[in-house]
């Protein structure tokens, strides 16, 4: 019976997009700043200081 078939996704208008939630915005945001650190730990100190400072100067 057609009329017993999952409703199709694309027909379906989500109330509001995930990014748009300030807590998942948050977590997002914090996920790559702990990513950031985290590869900031397997650079030689060399490499993370010349980071850092072209990091700060722009």
């Amino acid at each position: 019976m057609p009329w017993l078939q999952p409703y199709p996704d694309r027909l379906l208008e989500p109330a509001a997009a995930p990014e748009a939630e300030p807590k998942a915005a948050l977590i997002r945001r914090e996920t790559i700043e702990l990513a950031f650190l985290a590869a900031l730990q397997h650079l030689s100190p060399r490499q993370r200081a010349v980071l850092i400072i072209r990091d700060v100067l722009g």
